[in-house]
């Protein structure tokens, strides 16, 4: 999120695409390196809220394609999405 801002920010007040990278990579860097500093040990990133990314396993898209053979996805004039079994 912090990147998103500031590439606005930086797309706000003129700068250029390749400057924008140099300066969000650099903050980026700065950032890193602060926490670190601080004693942080862990390189991965920390725990998010919302729902967690889905994993693609064998298994996910077996069940995917056996289910996608009998159901159908239709969209109504509101663009709302429905599914329909065939059987």
């Amino acid at each position: 999120m912090e990147q998103r801002i500031n590439i606005k920010l930086c797309e706000k007040i003129g700068k250029s695409a390749s400057e924008t990278w140099l300066m969000v990579n650099t903050s980026s860097v700065s950032e890193r390196h602060r926490r670190f500093k601080g004693g942080r040990e862990d390189v991965q990133d920390d725990p998010r809220s919302g729902q967690p990314k889905k994993r693609r396993t064998d298994a996910n898209v077996d069940t995917v394609r056996t289910k996608g053979e009998s159901t159908v996805l239709t969209e109504s004039a509101d663009s709302e999405k429905k599914t329909r079994n065939l059987a």
